[in-house]
């Protein structure tokens, strides 16, 4: 909670709006904090200015000219009125409205029209319009709301009346209180790490108590140190929260350097490990490695957030956060080489145990499809299932569990527990940079135990594989044949040919390069069809390779892809 003295300054700001308006408003807009917005230095960890790093959620759109809004495939027609004086579709689209995320896709059209309504329809929130329902003050929708107006406020109070300024101060005051008080009830994770950053920016934007500003940054640091451990991290393994906790934190340090204010060491100490963390899981190609509820990545934030001819330090194969990056000349290929997260952050996270990615130069060479979202509750995305990821699949079964949720939000997706018994080591020679590992996610159901190793060779011209199926003790023998598959999911812009020779097929990719995948002579390679998830949830259309066989109790597939001369 908050001191009694921070409360009493608060509430006196809302007995005294009048008089304060003017000097609070020139405080904002006069301060470091909003110069910064349009700021163009740079610093040793940042590609791009301070204050609001333009990033906007791909799921809005804003099509003043059609009058039509769109939010995560829902949509509404404005028909001439202003957003808050349509009905929404839907108590989700009515808690993103309130969240008032809108204002940074208008103002990255940067038109007259976007910011007349910009400006319109945020007084018209504040003459009252769906303001006091109950989705505008559950604590997410505060915390975004008072983020965007912290982000935007010079925009909005430019040309301003007198009442459209007291209005909007006395708002930003609300949230801001509210915040500060109900930070807590935020979803565990990267949200509350984020509300906890917002209050801060704010209490620096509006504040003036230095005692509540240091106790924020201590609950921050305590908080980021939580969630993202010692390597930049998060718990549930999930490189978009990383994304979007930097992408507020980034202008939380750039606002304390324009006010001339210490930044707290441990908050930069956490920043670079956030960064290297993006870094080891970045492929050549600039995307994020889609594991755990990653899909295709929106580039242009993470070139806001990382600066990309930043000088790195030499690459160790090492595991982080449980994943593994091999490097080898061009070729960058990662891996997921741990069990799923704890089981309550496990609601986007994957069936891929030693499923990995590969790139070679700028191109991409194999992905796996990538996180998408369910259809309804308690049905699986078959996005998370093991089919989906460059590994191996046994029976149509996932290497990991999906537990069901009495939840009552169609959204929210099953946890995953496993694979049990896994294990996994980095092994480096002077010739190339490899991992091996074991996993026992298929033996509940059919008694095996699954072992892969992955090396790149040292000079990029050959990666080679082996999947083997045994039972961890003894011989096995099925009164039937299992099916299994090894799959290798190509990125949608190589192309992919077959040869002569039956378990052998060229890749091509659009920079040049020409692979050979070889599937050694125990399985059948198939090339069949698959789909990749896109840019916004889009599916795109691809191929992958599947090696099939029958497994009898045991099985050993090897395999290798070379670069062509």
């Amino acid at each position: 909670m908050l001191s009694s003295t921070f409360t009493s300054g608060l509430r006196q700001r809302h007995a005294r709006l009048a008089a304060l308006r003017r000097r609070t408003t020139a405080k904002i807009l006069g301060s470091a904090f909003f110069r910064s917005q349009t700021a163009t230095g740079r610093s040793e960890s940042l590609a791009i200015s301070p204050g609001h790093l333009g990033v906007t959620d791909p799921r809005v759109r804003v099509d003043l000219a059609a009058d039509r809004v769109d939010f995560d495939g829902e949509s509404i027609m404005l028909d001439g009125l202003g957003l808050f004086d349509v009905a929404m579709p839907s108590d989700r689209f009515a808690r993103f409205a309130a969240g008032f995320a809108w204002l940074d896709t208008l103002r990255a059209q940067n038109t007259e029209q976007a910011i007349a309504a910009m400006q319109g329809w945020t007084a018209d929130w504040l003459a009252g319009r769906h303001r006091l329902a109950s989705d505008a003050r559950d604590i997410t929708v505060v915390i975004r709301r008072l983020k965007a107006l912290l982000n935007h406020a010079d925009t909005l109070l430019a040309d301003a009346d007198a009442e459209t300024y007291d209005a909007l101060i006395l708002q930003i005051v609300d949230d801001l209180h509210d915040g500060a008080a109900r930070w807590r009830s935020a979803p565990d994770g990267p949200e509350r790490v984020i509300a906890l950053i917002t209050v801060l920016l704010g209490a620096l934007a509006v504040a003036e108590d230095e005692e509540q500003i240091a106790k924020f940054e201590a609950l921050l640091i305590a908080e980021l140190g939580s969630e993202f451990g010692r390597n930049g991290g998060p718990q549930s393994r999930c490189a978009t929260d990383t994304v979007d906790v930097l992408a507020n934190l980034i202008p939380l340090v750039r606002t304390h350097h324009h006010l001339g204010r210490e930044v707290p060491p441990q908050l930069l100490e956490i920043q670079a490990q956030m960064n290297g963390y993006l870094r080891t899981l970045r492929l050549g190609d600039m995307s994020l490695a889609r594991f755990n509820g990653v899909g295709a990545t929106e580039t242009d934030t993470l070139f806001r957030i990382l600066k990309l001819d930043a000088a790195r330090a030499p690459h160790v194969a090492d595991v982080v956060n449980g994943y593994v990056r091999l490097e080898g000349g061009p070729v960058v290929v990662i891996a997921d080489v741990a069990t799923a997260p704890p089981l309550p952050r496990s609601a986007k996270a994957h069936a891929g145990a030693f499923s990995f990615e590969m790139s070679d130069g700028s191109d991409a060479v194999f992905l796996n499809c990538g996180h998408a979202q369910p259809m309804a509750a308690g049905i699986t995305s078959g996005s998370r299932t093991t089919s989906c990821h460059n590994a191996l699949e046994l029976g149509s079964s996932s290497s990991a569990s999906f537990l069901e949720r009495e939840v009552s939000d169609p959204a929210a997706e099953p946890f995953l527990a496993g694979p049990a018994g896994l294990k996994a080591q980095v092994v480096v020679t002077e010739e190339a940079q490899g991992f091996t590992g074991q996993h026992d996610g298929y033996a509940r159901l059919f008694g095996l135990r699954h072992t892969r190793s992955v090396s790149v060779q040292g000079d990029g011209t050959l990666v080679s594989g082996r999947d083997t199926l045994k039972a961890p003790s003894g011989d096995m023998r099925f009164a039937a044949d299992v099916p299994f598959a090894v799959r290798f999911h190509v990125a949608p812009d190589v192309d992919v040919r077959t040869t002569g020779n039956a378990n052998e097929i060229r890749l091509l990719l659009p920079g040049g390069a020409d692979w050979v995948f070889n599937a050694g002579d125990t399985v059948q390679a198939f090339v069949e069809e698959t789909v990749h998830v896109g840019s916004g949830g889009r599916s795109v259309p691809g191929l992958q390779i599947a090696l099939r066989g029958a497994c009898h109790g045991e099985a050993d597939v090897a395999w290798s892809l070379k670069r062509a001369p």
